[in-house]
């Protein structure tokens, strides 16, 4: 839940990688021996997971000598 753009990348690109067989897996017709109930509700859980625990006022980030400054370090 980063706003960098390598973090948004690789997000996507494990997404995209992890999803494709993810998405057959959930569907009914994968096989009789797939849980696709259980694929649905861990994707669903993992986004449910994922917004409870970004912070929404995450403090700006501060560079060494400034933390120093502040009396951060």
């Amino acid at each position: 839940m980063e706003r960098k753009l390598i973090s948004m990348a690789i997000a996507l690109l494990v997404g995209f990688l992890y999803g494709t067989t993810l998405f057959f897996g959930v569907l009914p017709t994968a096989g009789p021996n797939v849980s696709w109930d259980g694929h649905l509700f861990g994707a669903l859980g993992g986004v449910l997971a994922a917004l409870a625990f970004t912070r929404k006022n995450a403090p700006a980030e501060v560079s060494l000598s400034e933390a120093k400054d502040r009396d951060f370090a």
